[in-house]
């Protein structure tokens, strides 16, 4: 979700969407990936089924902490 008008997303290098404030971008992901924006934003992880890669477990929601890369 971002915080400003006119927030750019990255994943691994590759725009894929401009957004406005309390706008989100929603993607489905597999294996390692690095996400960036322009403007603060607030990512967040989900796992809809109770089989997620390949593991057995409940469904959840986690909020991931921001990087900063120098």
């Amino acid at each position: 979700m971002a915080a400003d008008n006119g927030t750019t997303i990255a994943i691994n290098g590759t725009q894929v969407a401009r957004i406005n404030a309390g706008s989100f971008y929603e993607t489905t992901l597999a294996g390692n990936n690095q996400i960036s924006a322009s403007n603060p934003v607030m990512v967040a992880q989900f796992a809809s089924e109770a089989t997620c890669s390949g593991n057995v477990g409940n469904p959840f929601m986690m909020l991931i902490p921001r990087v900063i890369s120098s």
